[in-house]
This record gives structure tokens, C-alpha cells and sequence, in this order.
């Protein structure tokens, strides 16, 4: 069939198999057949091999036809054939003549992006558009037939491929907000092929934007310094931007280390007090500081304005906050606090004056504060103070009363004190010490704030104290962390022929760690330590960083006599790398296998020993550690029995007697050890009996089954085996 149809010039492609299916269903032979092409006549007719005829018939074209045909074969019967003919179905298809780039602008639609597109298919197609970096959206018009489905950066057409055209050619695209540059929108279609059109977006220059956020556009405020956070700014095409914060009666104050964060100061910005405050710096700089502003309103009026203007190279936006006073008048400016006696040498309110003019106060040494406070703010006033070291802690002195005020420890090793009256609280800060950081040279800063509230003038006060610290070289410091403060060790046997040092060295390079990771803490001032190693005791000790240490994992060693094992060895290393190496320490203990086993408590005790690690730096100043060990006996070894084999021959009915055979392993094998380890042995022959010959003395003999069992101490056995005494034998 297909060579007879394939040979008509209208039928191109034509592929014939036996539809399996068909045929069960009809019982019958079935055959489908299948075109490229198949032309408009409706009646095709070819003469098949053998002189079989063949017609095939359809209902129209294009369709596909479902007909019984017949072939004929002359001088033969005549077989029914069923023919199913499919047309083939063409995969839908998009073209974009148009290639050069859309040009647009930042936030402005983007139209006529698939303008010239073509859509050939036939029936419904499902066609997606999407942008690859996005983020976009579609802007779809309404046409009849057309599901259209939006999703992020895409959307999804689905209808007959002339409305999807008429669609996509009227369908315009909306970049995300802010986004400029280069992106690409991509056509696809279902089973078929994808288009794709850059467009180039423009950017286009925005204003700062100013969030007030809590601050809102008016505020009541206490007539005192406060924190005036809340204010945020943004551009999102700008790094940096020009802030001027202004007041127009009030005092603006910020922190330094707020101001240290920003690019630039305006000359002559002195303590940051001022009624404007103006920098140039980053946006997010900008934000960090704005969190530590202190406003203060004016001490004679109840209204004012904060202004807070951002400026880019190209425009500017301005927030405005109305302000009114409420409360009593501010004290603030007449408080004053001192450094008295022994305690004002060592500080100074600025740290030029602290470094050239206060004494040193060296590491570990514990200051008395000692201030005088004048606060003029009326009887009714109360008291809170907050002394914050830059770094260290303060806390109150030993064995002192505190009863007559509030004291709370607050983070970073500041401590908060509330007291009813100015006196209450200068005695308060008389007994407070402060304990310098370790491990620092140089100027250390403290900020002492005493706050008046319910008087008749409210106020806040802060000051600033410097120290002049100087460090002291530390001794070391060794230690670790070990179970009951003993190290466990099981013990290797020694080899006949070889040295106690080859079998240890052995043994380390197979054995892990003697301590778990983190074990070991060094710690140090110095860059480098010295670290020497020592074993000894009861029993042959081995150390070894050999196997522990490869490959740099315990960092840079420097060994002295480049020996990084034995019963002793020392090295050079950073804390952090001394520490690597004495957790990746191996301990051996070596000993011979006539230790007997360590659950007999009379004859094999464990044997003690001791780990010495010394930590010296560059001064000679010394820290020691010692660790006892345990090294208990060498595991036993498993039984077992050689024999030296051979054949014996035995007549029928005789007897054979068994010699050769010995026990190996157990408590021990040297001479002299485990002579007295009771074994049991079995002896059974796959035919015959086994028997005994004379009597055992020590050796006691039952029978199991076919087979001899003896049992008593290993010497006896041992004799009665190798035909020592009287022996066994099979028949």
C-alpha cells in the first residue's frame, strides 16, 4: 500500500503501519496510513504488489477520512483493509520583522514594542510575553476570542493566531518604577518558536524624597533635650545628598560618632551644637545619623519649626515639623558637673588634655569615681544619671550602701543610677569604680548624662571623660578540658625485633587525637608562643603532631629542632595555632603484652603517667598545665589454633593420634605469660570419633557429641596438644 500510493504524483510522504488497535477492535487486519501531502482529488486508486488495488477515499480535504478499502489479488480472495489517513498538523509560528532597539523613558509606557508582528497558526495557540530582567508589566487591550492571563513580568494570550496578532501589535509595556537601562521582552509560542525585542529606557532624574515618619508635621515636646529620630531619607538615583537640618529657635546636637559616619562637616561646626546642622554624606550614613539628633527647645519660648531640606545635583525636597514647647524651663545649661580630688588627675574632659595631663591608669586597676554636681532645678527636681564607658565597666564598689538610690547595670558595662535629690545622686557617683578594658593602650572615653525631671527646671547634661590606659604584659594563659582530669590511654604491645619508638610512631600515625577538638584554649597578648611538650611516667610514653598536623592543618609550626615527636618536643606558634596543635596531640603508651588484662584489679592495674604543656612568651613569662594519664594494659588478643597439618594413615577400626596443634593469642604469647588463662578447647573429626589416650592431669574432658572437649589452664592444654602429655586420638 505504501509503495502504491507513494508512486501517485499528488501523495507525497506517505507512511503505512498496522494500526493494532483497529484490528482487535474489528478482528480484522488494519492498517494506518499517513500523508505530508495528499491532493484535492477525492478518490485516489493505485495498483499495490501482486495486482492488488488500492483506493483510498475522503470525506473533504484536509480532513481526516476513516474508510474501508479493498484490495484485490487476482486468482485470490479478497481482504478488507481499513485505512485511517491523518493530515499533518504545522506547528504555529512567530515572525518580528522589526530589529532595532525601542527607545523609551523611565516610568513612561513603552507602546508599539511588538508592532509588524505576525502570528502563523492555525486554530488557538497560547502565546507568552515576558521580560528577562524586569521588573514590567503588559498592557493589554480587549479583543474578542482573546483569554488574556497577567502575571509578574509576563502575561499569557491564548485564542486563534489572527486576534493574538492584532493584540500583540496594540499591546504596550509598563517598566517597573525606577528602572532604567537595557531589557529585552521575549515572544513565545506553545510548540513553537520565540521572538525577541530589546528596548533601551532613559533615565530620568528624581527628586530626594523626606519620610517624617512619627515625627508627623507637629510635635509636643518637653522642655528638655530629646531625641529628635524619625526623620528618613531616599533617592533612588543618588548615593549621596546635601541635608541641612535647621532650627529656627532651638539647639540641634549630634552625636560624634553620628557625624564621624558622614562625608563631609561645613567648616566651623565646633561640638555640633548649633541651631543648623549641614553635611554632605551617603543616604544611608544620612539615616544612621539622623537616629541621634538631640533637639533643645529654646529656653524662653514655646514655639518652634525644624526644618529638614535633601538636595541632589539636580533638585531638592524640604520637610518642615512645627514644634511646641510644653513644661518647665530648662536647667540644663547651669548644671554642672566636676572631677574631684584623687579622681580628677586622672581624667580630662577632651582627650588632647587626658593624653598630655592626666596620670596613667594601668590595666587591671580599679577607679573610684568621684564628681561634685551643682543642680540648680529646683526642690522638686529628680535625678537620673547613665555613666556609658566607651569600653570597659563600671559598677558599684564592694561592701557599699545603696539604699538610698536605684542602681541598674545596662549594656555594654554602663550602669544607670536614679536618685530623689542632687546630692542623693552625687553621693550615688561616688560610689561607682570603673575597671579599664583589657588588653588596650590608649584613650578610653566615658559619657556621664544626669537628667533633672519634675522640678521647677527640667534639663539634660552630658558630659565626656577621658582616660589614659596602658597596658601590662600578661602572663599566658594554658588550660584544658579533659574528663575527671585525666587522660585515658590504651597501651600497644611492643613487637619482637623492633624499637619502642618505630612501634609508638606506628601507632600514632594510626590512632586519633588524645583530646577532643577545642579542647586546648591558649591565649595570649603576644603574636607568638613558645610551647614546649613533655611525657612521662610508669610506662614507655610516645608523643606525636606528626599524623595530626598534615597538610598545614594546625597552621604555621615552627619547631626548634624539627623533631615533631618523641617524648618530648617544643615549637613556636600563634595562640590560635598552638591550640591546633595540642588538640591534634597523639599519646602511646607502649608496653609488653604480658600485662594482663585490665579487669584483674590484684596483677594489672593501670599504669600512671603525666602530660606537661608549657606556654612562655616573649618576656619569659610562663603558664604550665599538667595532665594525668592512665595507661591501661594492651587489649587481649583473639584465640586461636595453628596446627602443622599433614596426613596420617590409619587402617580400618585403628586409631590416629593427634599432635602439633597450639593456641595462639589471648592474655599473651611471650614465655611465661598466660600460663594460667583457663581455654576451653574442641576437638571434632568430620567421620569418626575422637577419643582421648591416657589421663590430663589439670585438664578436665567431657564429650560433646563426636567431638572432645578440653578445658583447664593454658599450659596443661598446651601440653596435652603438642603431645607432651598424654595425647588424643581419632578413629
Amino acid at each position: 500500500i505504501e509503495a502504491a500510493l507513494g508512486a501517485l504524483p499528488t501523495v507525497t510522504g506517505v507512511r503505512v503501519a498496522r494500526d493494532d488497535e483497529a484490528a482487535r477492535r474489528d478482528g480484522g487486519r488494519a492498517w494506518a496510513v499517513e500523508f505530508d501531502h495528499l491532493g484535492p482529488q477525492p478518490l485516489l486508486r493505485a495498483t499495490a504488489t501482486g495486482g492488488a488495488a488500492v483506493v483510498v477515499s475522503r470525506k473533504r480535504a484536509g480532513a481526516a477520512t476513516f474508510k474501508r478499502i479493498t484490495a484485490r489479488v487476482e486468482g485470490g480472495n479478497a481482504e478488507v483493509i481499513e485505512v485511517v489517513v491523518r493530515p499533518k498538523v504545522k506547528a504555529p509560528k512567530l515572525r518580528l520583522a522589526a530589529a532595532e532597539v525601542v527607545a523609551g523613558r523611565e516610568d513612561e509606557v513603552v507602546a508599539g514594542l511588538f508592532g509588524g508582528v505576525e502570528v502563523e497558526a492555525a486554530g488557538v495557540v497560547a502565546v507568552e510575553a515576558a521580560c528577562e530582567r524586569g521588573p514590567c508589566a503588559f498592557l493589554v487591550p480587549t479583543h474578542d476570542g482573546v483569554e488574556a492571563v497577567l502575571a509578574a513580568n509576563s502575561v499569557r494570550l491564548r485564542g486563534v493566531g489572527p486576534s493574538i496578532q492584532r493584540v500583540l501589535r496594540n499591546t504596550s509595556l509598563i517598566p517597573g518604577a525606577d528602572v532604567d537601562g537595557v531589557d529585552v521582552a521575549v515572544l513565545s509560542v506553545a510548540e513553537g518558536n520565540s521572538v525577541s525585542r530589546a528596548f533601551l529606557l532613559e533615565a530620568v532624574n528624581d527628586a530626594p524624597s523626606i519620610d517624617a515618619g512619627p515625627l508627623g508635621e507637629h510635635l509636643e515636646l518637653p522642655r528638655r533635650r530629646v531625641l529628635l529620630n524619625g526623620f528618613v531619607v531616599s533617592d533612588v538615583d543618588d548615593d549621596t545628598l546635601l541635608l541641612t537640618l535647621a532650627a529656627a529657635r532651638g539647639t540641634l546636637t549630634m552625636a560624634r560618632a553620628a557625624r564621624r559616619t558622614l562625608a563631609r562637616w561645613s567648616a566651623g561646626d565646633g561640638d555640633g551644637q548649633h541651631a543648623k546642622l549641614e553635611a554632605r554624606g551617603a543616604v544611608e550614613a544620612w539615616n544612621n545619623a539622623l537616629n541621634y539628633v538631640e533637639y533643645e527647645p529654646p529656653a524662653d519660648d514655646v514655639d518652634d519649626v525644624v526644618t529638614l531640606t535633601a538636595a541632589d545635583n539636580a533638585s531638592s525636597v524640604t520637610q518642615t515639623v512645627s514644634i511646641s514647647v510644653t513644661g518647665a524651663a530648662s536647667c540644663a545649661a547651669r548644671m554642672l558637673l566636676k572631677a574631684q580630688r584623687k579622681f580628677a588627675a586622672l581624667v580630662r574632659p577632651d582627650a588632647v588634655g587626658a593624653a598630655l595631663e592626666a596620670k596613667v591608669v594601668t590595666e587591671g586597676a580599679v577607679v573610684s569615681l568621684d564628681f561634685s554636681l551643682d543642680a540648680p532645678c529646683g526642690r522638686q527636681a529628680r535625678f537620673v544619671a547613665v555613666v556609658a564607658p566607651e569600653s570597659g565597666r563600671v559598677r558599684p564598689a564592694d561592701a557599699v550602701d545603696l539604699s538610698f538610690a536605684s542602681f541598674d547595670d545596662l549594656a555594654k558595662g554602663a550602669m544607670r543610677i536614679e536618685a530623689e535629690t542632687a546630692g542623693a545622686l552625687e553621693k550615688a557617683l561616688g560610689l561607682l569604680v570603673y575597671e579599664p578594658p583589657r588588653d588596650v593602650d590608649g584613650m578610653v572615653s566615658m559619657t556621664v548624662a544626669v537628667e533633672a525631671t519634675g522640678g521647677d527646671a527640667t534639663g539634660v547634661l552630658e558630659t565626656e571623660w577621658w582616660f589614659r590606659i596602658e597596658s601590662r604584659d600578661d602572663a599566658p594563659t594554658v588550660s584544658v578540658d579533659v574528663f575527671d582530669d585525666t587522660l585515658i590511654v590504651d597501651a600497644v604491645v611492643a613487637r619482637a625485633g623492633a624499637s619502642t619508638d618505630v612501634v609508638a610512631a606506628e601507632a600514632a600515625s594510626t590512632t586519633g587525637p588524645a583530646f577532643a577538638k577545642g579542647a586546648w584554649s591558649v591565649e595570649d597578648e603576644a603574636d607568638f608562643v613558645s610551647v614546649a611538650v613533655e611525657v612521662a611516667g610508669d610506662v614507655a610514653l610516645f608523643l606525636s603532631v606528626e599524623e595530626g598536623c598534615r597538610r598545614d592543618a594546625c597552621g604555621a609550626l615552627h619547631f626548634g629542632n624539627g623533631t615533631r615527636s618523641g617524648r618530648s618536643f617544643s615549637f613556636a606558634a600563634s595562640p590560635s595555632d598552638a591550640m591546633k596543635a595540642l588538640d591534634a596531640l597523639r599519646v602511646v603508651a607502649v608496653a609488653d603484652d604480658c600485662w594482663r588484662a585490665r579487669d584483674d584489679a590484684a596483677a594489672d592495674k593501670a599504669r600512671a603517667g603525666a602530660l606537661t604543656v608549657s606556654v612562655e612568651d616573649a618576656g619569659g613569662q610562663r603558664a604550665t598545665r599538667t595532665v594525668q594519664i592512665s595507661a591501661r594494659p594492651p587489649r587481649p588478643g583473639a584465640l586461636s589454633v595453628a596446627a602443622s597439618g599433614g596426613v596420617v594413615d590409619v587402617a580400618e577400626d585403628g586409631r590416629a593420634l593427634i599432635s602439633g596443634v597450639s593456641v595462639a593469642g589471648g592474655l599473651g604469647t611471650v614465655d611465661g605469660c598466660g600460663d594460667n588463662e583457663v581455654v576451653t578447647v574442641q576437638i571434632s573429626a568430620r567421620s569418626g570419633r575422637v577419643g582421648s589416650v591416657g589421663n590430663f592431669v589439670g585438664v578436665v574432658v567431657d564429650r560433646v557429641g563426636s567431638a572432645l572437649r578440653l578445658r583447664g589452664p593454658r599450659k596443661a592444654v598446651q601440653g596435652v596438644l603438642d603431645s607432651s602429655l598424654p595425647s588424643v586420638a581419632t578413629s
